[in-house]
């Protein structure tokens, strides 16, 4: 197996980790329905950071095509890129029978709103990544989505009202779409 395989099976294991810690938040929701009030804001956010990790997934094995070799560095880096989707997965919807007592939206003002913080850190570090790993120039139309996608959900996290966390969610949606769009066309 080579420097890629390798690479690529660890980092998928770990995604694909994200990804079913992910889905099972949303079988709580599910399963707390009839219990507990659902809140959509949420489940939106789910849905972007679902879409961030296939993106990503996506990335990954468009990575021979700009790099050819990978250190160690390299390596670390990308491991602790997906790390990220992970902890915001596990952060962001209920997934503790402890939980099935209290409405989403509960849940999400107290707990679940860290795992914006963690999309932030990802969307971070995935531009630095890109940045100092695979010599993207910092200053290209692309960053300006990035900024957006790290700052957007960072914003809604300290943010008081509700209605501000709306606006920054429906601002990210957009914006997300867009990345990802460009994404998939290169």
């Amino acid at each position: 197996m080579d420097t890629f395989h390798f690479m690529t099976t660890v980092l998928s294991m770990v995604l694909g980790l994200g990804v079913t810690r992910l889905l099972l938040g949303v079988v709580t929701v599910f399963r707390i329905r009839n219990k507990a009030a659902v809140d959509w804001l949420p489940l939106g956010w789910a849905v972007c950071l679902f879409m961030q990790q296939l993106e990503y997934w996506w990335a990954i094995n468009q990575l021979p095509m700009i790099k050819s070799t990978f250190s160690f560095t390299d390596f670390v880096s990308l491991v602790i890129l997906t790390m990220t989707l992970f902890v915001a997965s596990a952060l962001l919807l209920p997934s503790r029978t402890e939980d099935e007592a209290v409405d989403l939206r509960s849940y999400f003002e107290t707990e679940g709103r860290y795992g914006l913080l963690a999309m932030s850190v990802f969307s971070l570090l995935a531009f630095l990544t890109n940045v100092f790993f695979f010599n993207a120039a910092p200053f290209a139309p692309w960053s300006v989505l990035d900024a957006s996608l790290i700052v957007l959900p960072a914003i809604a996290f300290f943010a008081g009202p509700r209605r501000l966390q709306v606006g920054m969610f429906c601002i990210y949606l957009p914006v997300l779409a867009l990345d990802i769009w460009i994404s998939a066309g290169a």
